[in-house]
């Protein structure tokens, strides 16, 4: 009897033993990256939720939406789709008015673009820093991203940049009275509508 439940309990081993070969490598890695693909698709639809949410004014919902893509877009190390979503809720914090929040996560944004070299993320986290800063009349902090968006436009050759960030600098120069490089800035400006041949160019 003891004999025949040794057996018995041998040949289970030996079944389930075979049941659950190891994957090899190349099995385990593509099991990965069919996880990370349904990961990214999940998070893909929620930020398009999110974008309906706020289109009809569901602005908390998509927050939340935003925010569970984000955690997503980090958990598989998709640091472009994680700027996606970080503009996305300052966008959405900024339509709230809370401008603490909308430029914490915009810089956020900054430090992804920079840290991934993309240029266009990088401007367009700027161009998005100024714009809250203007709206909250702080000329200092405008002229502060305006002269990053400057460095960054020539350095990408960008002459549409370039204008936009010398317009920035000499309005804002402008409004604090500081003539001298609001002429400074006018004249940088004409120099680069001269060179695209473009009179819509000159600040």
């Amino acid at each position: 009897m003891k004999s025949s439940l040794i057996t018995y309990c041998l040949l289970l081993i030996t079944c389930y033993s075979s049941s659950f070969v190891p994957l090899t490598p190349w099995e385990t890695l593509a099991v990965q990256a069919q996880t990370v693909e349904v990961e990214k698709i999940r998070a893909q639809q929620l930020l398009q939720r999110g974008i309906e949410q706020a289109k009809t004014n569901q602005l908390e919902a998509a927050l939340q939406s935003f925010q569970e893509a984000r955690i997503i877009y980090q958990g598989i190390q998709d640091f472009l789709g994680e700027g996606q979503a970080l503009n996305y809720l300052s966008l959405v914090y900024s339509s709230l008015k809370d401008y603490t929040k909308a430029i914490d996560y915009q810089q956020q944004v900054l430090a992804i673009a920079r840290s991934l070299e993309d240029p266009h993320l990088e401007w367009s986290a700027l161009s998005t820093l100024v714009s809250f800063f203007t709206q909250l009349e702080d000329e200092q902090k405008i002229i502060e991203f305006a002269q990053q968006g400057l460095i960054l436009a020539r350095e990408s050759q960008n002459s549409q940049w370039e204008w936009a960030a010398l317009s920035t600098l000499a309005s804002t120069y402008s409004s604090l009275e500081n003539y001298e490089k609001v002429v400074e800035y006018a004249q940088q400006g004409l120099v680069v509508a001269q060179e695209v041949q473009n009179p819509n160019y000159e600040v």
